[in-house]
């Protein structure tokens, strides 16, 4: 941009300055268009580039996103293996409890209760 700046500013120069006005000032009429066209170009160059960062970031969300789901899965199976575990050792406490009462022998209480702990 300062390139074409400084050479917007070389046609003025010329055209105001010397024996080649007329020149000047046409060659300053026509680099002005250029200069839009320029302009025009690099935003759309700039755009472009936008957009291909934008696919790469786009590309790397899904991939992180896969990721995390896989990682969710795992965790939601780790939990569920927990909860089986948990109800298979409470049966297992209720059938020893159930076993004790039959013997006669008196079942402890839980030194807190499940409500409200302490």
């Amino acid at each position: 941009m300062i390139a074409q700046a400084q050479s917007h500013w070389q046609f003025l120069v010329a055209g105001l300055g010397g024996g080649g006005t007329i020149v000047g000032l046409v060659g300053l009429w026509t680099r002005r268009g250029q200069d839009k066209a320029d302009e025009v170009a690099t935003i759309v160059t700039s755009a472009g580039e936008t957009v291909k960062l934008s696919t790469g970031l786009l590309a790397t969300y899904v991939t992180e996103v896969a990721k995390l789901t896989e990682r969710v899965a795992r965790l939601e199976g780790l939990l569920d293996q927990r909860d089986r575990d948990n109800r298979w050792l409470s049966s297992r406490v209720r059938q020893l409890e159930d076993t004790l009462t039959v013997h006669g022998i008196a079942v402890p209480a839980p030194p807190y209760s499940r409500k409200d702990p302490q």
